[in-house]
């Protein structure tokens, strides 16, 4: 019999390679067939060049669905639908269908949708969606689809343990299910074919480097780094990632800096190579709720790359402090000090192995594991 998953994403497939990404590829390394049904703006100029830099995303799936929201027009419902009445019709009778909800939307009508679905029903809840809204109005949307959801569901994966607590109360097949890190991109190291980034990377050398990667947006500590990259002329700042347009000017800023360098977006085939020339990897966010409830992936992406973690004091990060290892502080003189420190100790054998045993605890493919042990009906007839 044949197994199909639909995730049902509540953004872009293409705006960034996170866990749906992660868990997609080992759906379909496990014999199911892959759709995905994406919520996403108008097409913007920043949306095609993702499309184009970010190609790999498609080896993961079978086929790509797009729900378009236009302003002002509420049919994303409709198209919704459609596209899901399609997925149903394409496939062959007696297929198992696995329908997989990548968080929430505020515009999508659950109660009607839930009862079209046949089959296993999981909604992965990866943030506190409410709290990247201000609008009151979506706001209470998602709190309320928060609440109502996942009652309606067969199975909830949560990724932090703030978010556990929460959801096994409205479902008592909640499980945690924390992010992780694809380890076979980091044993072979694929260097860029784009000679410009090579050199722009090499040419930070023989400086300590400190990295950061990821979306660049509202939970990034503007003020903490602004003064962290002053007060340490001698150490070099890489910054790899989107930046979200409402931050672009506390970007500049700090891309003004002669000790900063921005290399853009960069493909998960090219993060291990980018990481590898970095001595210590940061996670400079606010300390907010939706903070709170994140379970960062760049922290094991570090660490897989051997490297040391300086972290404001994140609840999942700090699981993991150890000296040589993970650190956190939220004021610019301590973080400043810690930077310094973990450079000083990035080769150290001991710490590097250490970094790497962490990393290897935490994989894709385990957390695929936990996920087929806690909910069996995915391993199929």
């Amino acid at each position: 019999m044949k197994k199909q998953i639909v995730f049902i994403m509540s953004y872009p497939w293409f705006s960034l390679y996170q866990r749906p990404n992660h868990f997609a590829r080992q759906f379909k390394q496990h014999g199911y067939a892959v759709d995905v049904v994406e919520m996403r703006h108008m097409v913007r100029l920043n949306s095609l060049l993702n499309r184009m830099k970010f190609d790999e995303h498609r080896r993961d799936i079978d086929n790509l669905w797009s729900v378009v929201k236009f302003p002002f027009l509420r049919l994303e419902n409709i198209q919704l639908s459609r596209k899901i009445r399609h997925i149903l019709a394409s496939k062959e009778r007696g297929t198992e269908f696995v329908f997989w909800f990548q968080g929430f939307d505020d515009v999508v009508d659950y109660e009607r949708l839930l009862p079209l679905l046949p089959g296993l029903k999981i909604l992965d809840v990866s943030d506190s969606f409410p709290d990247f809204f201000t609008d009151l109005g979506q706001r209470q949307k998602l709190e309320q689809a928060e609440k109502t959801v996942p009652t309606k569901v067969d199975v909830v994966l949560a990724t932090a343990e703030v978010l556990y607590e929460k959801f096994k109360t409205y479902n008592p097949r909640t499980f945690l299910i924390k992010n992780a890190v694809d380890l076979a991109r980091y044993r072979t190291i694929t260097p860029p074919s784009d000679p410009t980034l090579t050199k722009k990377l090499e040419s930070v050398r023989p400086a300590k480097v400190i990295g950061y990667q990821g979306g660049i947006a509202v939970w990034f500590d503007f003020v903490l780094m602004e003064e962290v990259i002053r007060k340490n002329p001698e150490l070099f700042f890489l910054f790899a990632g989107m930046v979200d347009v409402r931050v672009r000017r506390e970007f500049n800023r700090l891309a003004r800096n002669r000790n900063f360098l921005y290399v853009g977006a960069v493909g998960p085939d090219i993060l291990p190579w980018v990481l590898s020339k970095i001595d210590v990897g940061i996670i400079p966010f606010k300390i907010n709720d939706l903070i709170r409830a994140v379970n960062p992936i760049k922290l094991y992406e570090y660490l897989a790359a051997g490297k040391p973690v300086v972290a404001t004091p994140m609840i999942e990060v700090m699981r993991y402090e150890a000296k040589g290892v993970v650190a956190t502080a939220e004021d610019p003189d301590a973080f400043s000090d810690l930077l310094r420190e973990m450079a000083a100790l990035s080769a150290d054998p001991l710490a590097r192995e250490e970094r790497l045993r962490i990393a290897h605890e935490n994989s894709w493919h385990a957390r695929f594991q936990q996920i087929l042990e806690y909910v069996p009906e995915l391993r199929g007839s």
